[in-house]
């Protein structure tokens, strides 16, 4: 991604942040009756997608979702596409990321402590609607619902087709046309 571009989206998402954009109602995902609450606020809208008991690896995120894992717990080795703030907090923190025009998925997994259960989740899922660009918001959980800190987080989305550019095309085109040129003159003199 050139530098012209992503000076370009930055300044987009200033312009939209400062044109008086409503905030979407925050996102609350729980696991049924259980005590623990996990909430998501931002100009994002989206929806808890699921909630379950254990860590679960890529492989097993991959598939729930029907996405790719993009990133993970704020590492910039995966391309760096998010940002977490309070990994080992039980209270919240904050979270942004670079969302490819698709739907994202964020994944938070808490540690494990006493009394969980099907309806007292370790990790929850959202699904977030389309994003393009830059998307941030905060992350908090309910008080007295025996957190034990996050855990890891990771970032799904679905990649987007790359398309050639017409340009790439044109190239090739010219190089298969060159060949074929050539192919001709050397007929020709053999003849």
């Amino acid at each position: 991604m050139s530098n012209r571009f992503k000076v370009s989206l930055m300044a987009a998402a200033a312009l939209a942040l400062s044109s008086g954009a409503v905030n979407a109602a925050p996102i609350e995902c729980t696991g049924g009756s259980g005590s623990r609450i996990l909430i998501l606020n931002t100009e994002v809208t989206g929806t808890c997608f699921a909630t379950g008991l254990g860590n679960l690896g890529d492989p097993s995120i991959e598939t729930l979702t029907g996405s790719t894992v993009l990133d993970r717990d704020a590492a910039d080795s995966n391309g760096g596409l998010l940002t977490i703030t309070g990994e080992g907090s039980d209270t919240g923190g904050t979270w942004s990321l670079f969302g490819s025009g698709t739907t994202s998925y964020l994944y938070f997994h808490f540690g494990n402590g006493p009394g969980l259960s099907s309806d007292n989740p370790d990790w929850f899922v959202f699904a977030l609607d389309t994003i393009t660009g830059i998307a941030s918001g905060t992350w908090s959980t309910n008080e007295g619902a025996n957190w034990m800190g996050l855990s890891n987080v990771a970032l799904l989305s679905d990649r987007p087709t790359q398309v050639p550019e017409p340009a790439t095309l044109a190239l090739l085109g010219l190089g298969l046309c060159g060949i074929a040129l050539a192919r001709r003159r050397k007929q020709a003199r053999a003849a």
